[in-house]
């Protein structure tokens, strides 16, 4: 397996999701928020049904220090991932024509050596187009008739 390129990496998130870090930063806050309001309403839940209620004291302690910020820090982190899954989401989506253009970029810049070689090529796609369009005019004229 090859190793990371991660200059290469670095340049992507930079020219890509850095630019809408103010959205990405909102994404994760309120999901973040959300998931605080609901890890709430669960603990508020479970201690009506009474799920985290025991009768021994020590017991009551130890879910006291761990039950209840376990399921806070649960419920934080899986929002947070989604608050992050879904700023990327929204970046990429927002920045899907430049990504393209680079991609298109890249891969003719590895087909052609020149650009003599691109535009007599580009030539060529075209000719090939008006014969083709030409031709199914043709043909469905004839079917016409």
């Amino acid at each position: 397996m090859k190793d990371i390129n991660w200059i290469y990496l670095w340049e992507i998130i930079r020219d890509i999701v850095l630019p809408h870090i103010g959205r990405l930063v909102f994404n994760i806050v309120i999901f973040t928020v959300i998931g605080l309001i609901i890890s709430i309403i669960l603990l508020v839940i479970m201690g009506k049904k009474k799920v985290l209620t025991r009768v021994n004291k020590i017991y009551k302690i130890i879910i006291r220090i761990i039950y209840i910020p376990s399921i806070i820090v649960v419920c934080l982190f899986f929002f947070a991932q989604i608050g992050l899954f879904r700023g990327i989401y929204r970046v990429l989506t927002i920045e899907n024509p430049r990504i393209v253009n680079g991609i298109y970029t890249q891969t003719i810049n590895q087909i052609f050596s020149s650009e003599q070689e691109k535009e007599t090529f580009l030539l060529e796609m075209k000719d090939a187009v008006k014969l083709t369009e030409d031709t199914n005019e043709k043909f469905s004229n004839q079917l016409i008739v």
